[in-house]
C-alpha cells in the first residue's frame, strides 16, 4: 500500500483576540488563510498537473485539483487561534500517512491500561478485566461506527472488532515494591516502531490487526478525530463520515472497511487535512495521551526519526530531487503514497509534519505585532508549526514536491512579516 522507504480548527480561533482590550489593534492580523490562498493560486501549477491524468472510472475526474493544506501554529502549550487551511475537509485515501492513527490508538490504549492497574491483584486479573471492559466500551451505543461494527469478518481473520490484549500489553511487577506497570510486549513495540519509522505495511498490519479495528474507531472518535454525520467533505453529498478513518490494515484487502472519500474510490486509509495537523500538533503538545508523558515521549520518539518527502537532495519513488530549501525543520514526519482507483494509478502523495520555523526573528517580529507592549507572553506563538498536506500527484509533475515548499515557505514567512497581500 505504501512504497516509501523511509483539527477541526480551535473551538473559537479568534478567542485570544475577543479577550484583548477593546478599541486596541494587537492581534488584529492578516488572517493565515489569506496568504495560504495567494500561494496556492499562485503556485497551482506546481500543484495540479497542466494535463488531465488518465483514472480510473471510479474516480472523481476533477478531484486530482483539489490539493489540500493545513497549516497550524502553536503557542507554548496549546494551538494559536491562527489557522489557514484549503480543501481541509476533504477525507481523501491517504495511504501510509494514516498509519499515525494506529500509533495515536495504541498510545491510548497503554494509558488508559497505565491509569487503572494500580488496583489490580495480579497481571490475569488485571488483563482480564481490561479485556473485558475495553470490549464492553467497543460495544455501547454510539462508542464505534456502526459500519465496523456490522462486519463480518472471513474466518480465520487476524484483524477483528476487538484487541488481542495479550499481544498489545503486558503487565508486570505485581507484588514488588514499585508495584504494577504495564508496557507494549515487545513484539508489538517493534512493529510499532517500524510501522512508523520506515513505514513497513507488515509491521502496521501487526499492530492494528492486535488493535482491533472497533477499539481504532473507538478512540479516533472519542477524542473528535471522526466525524460519523458528516459528508466526506464541504461539496459532497451524503452523511458518510469526515475525519480520520483506519478500517484498513495495509495487508489483508478482505477485512477492509471502505467508506466514500473525495480522492478516491471508497476506502479504509483516509484523513482530512485538518484533523491529521490536530493530531500531530495534540501530539507535541503532550495532550496524547492526557496526562501521561512516558507514553506520549514514545509517539514523540517514533515520529521524531522518520523521513519526509520535503528534503533537499532527495530523488524517491520517481518524483525529482527538491529543488527549494525549506525555510524549516522537521521534527515529527509521517508520509503517505499509494496508487488511486481500481488500477492504482496514478500515486498520490501526502505527509503530515510538526515543524520549527528556522527564522526566529520573524518569529519575534510577529509577537511584536500582536503584543507590542510584551504584556500578554501566553498569546506569543512559539515557531512550532503543525502542518499536513495531501493529494498531490507529485511523480506526474515536473515540479515534483517544489510546489509544496513554496506554498509553505512564502505563506508562513509572509504571514510571519504580515506582508500585504
Amino acid at each position: 500500500m505504501c512504497k516509501t522507504t523511509t483539527p477541526p480548527r480551535p473551538a473559537a480561533q479568534d478567542d485570544l483576540r475577543k479577550k484583548l482590550p477593546p478599541n486596541t489593534t494587537d492581534g488584529a492580523v492578516i488572517p493565515l488563510a489569506a496568504y495560504l490562498k495567494k500561494y496556492v493560486t499562485q503556485f497551482s501549477n506546481e500543484l495540479v498537473p497542466a494535463t488531465a491524468p488518465k483514472l480510473d472510472s471510479d474516480i472523481d475526474p476533477n478531484a486530482y485539483k483539489r490539493v489540500a493544506f493545513s497549516i497550524q501554529p502553536l503557542l507554548a502549550t496549546k494551538v494559536s487561534p491562527y489557522y489557514g487551511g484549503i480543501f481541509d475537509d476533504d477525507t481523501d485515501f491517504s495511504a501510509s500517512l494514516v498509519k499515525v492513527a494506529a500509533l495515536f490508538s495504541a498510545g491510548q490504549m497503554l494509558s488508559e491500561a497505565k491509569a487503572l492497574v494500580a488496583g489490580a491483584s495480579s497481571a490475569a486479573s488485571f488483563m482480564t478485566d481490561f479485556n473485558n471492559a475495553l470490549k464492553a466500551e467497543i460495544d455501547a451505543d454510539d462508542n464505534t461506527d456502526d459500519r465496523i461494527k456490522a462486519k463480518v469478518f472471513p474466518t480465520g481473520s487476524l484483524v477483528g472488532l476487538y484487541p488481542h490484549l495479550n499481544k498489545v500489553l503486558q503487565a508486570t511487577g505485581f507484588g514488588t515494591s514499585g508495584g504494577p506497570t504495564v508496557s507494549f510486549q515487545p513484539t508489538f513495540n517493534s512493529n510499532l516502531s517500524d510501522m512508523i519509522t520506515v513505514s513497513s505495511d507488515p509491521g502496521a498490519a501487526f499492530v492494528i490487526d492486535q488493535l482491533g479495528y472497533g477499539y481504532i474507531s473507538m478512540a479516533l472518535k472519542k477524542e473528535g478525530f471522526f466525524e460519523r454525520n458528516q459528508t466526506p467533505g464541504p461539496d459532497a453529498t451524503g452523511n458518510t463520515g469526515r475525519g480520520i478513518w483506519l478500517a484498513g490494515d495495509y495487508a489483508n484487502p478482505n477485512t477492509y472497511i471502505r467508506i466514500p472519500c473525495i480522492n478516491d474510490h471508497p476506502d479504509a486509509q483516509l484523513t482530512t487535512t485538518q484533523q491529521m495537523a490536530r493530531m500531530f500538533a495534540r501530539i507535541w503538545l503532550k495532550e496524547l495521551p492526557a496526562r501521561d508523558n512516558d507514553t506520549n515521549a514514545i509517539e514523540q520518539n517514533l515520529l521524531s526519526h522518520t523521513g519526509t518527502w520535503l528534503a533537499m537532495g532527495q530523488n524517491i519513488d520517481g518524483v525529482k530531487n527538491l529543488g527549494v530549501a525549506p525555510l524549516f525543520t522537521k521534527n515529527f514526519a509521517k508520509v503517505g503514497v499509494a496508487g488511486l482507483g481500481s488500477s492504482q494509478s496514478p500515486n498520490v502523495y501526502s505527509e503530515g509534519l510538526l515543524i520549527k520555523w528556522n527564522d526566529d526573528s520573524q518569529v519575534a517580529k510577529f509577537n511584536k505585532t500582536i503584543d507590542p507592549g510584551n504584556t500578554k507572553p501566553d498569546t506569543h506563538i512559539s515557531g512550532q508549526i503543525a502542518v499536513c498536506w495531501q493529494n498531490l500527484l507529485a511523480q506526474i509533475l515536473p515540479s515534483g514536491f517544489d510546489g509544496i515548499v513554496e506554498v509553505l515557505n512564502n505563506t508562513i514567512s509572509d504571514f510571519l512579516d504580515q506582508k500585504a497581500l
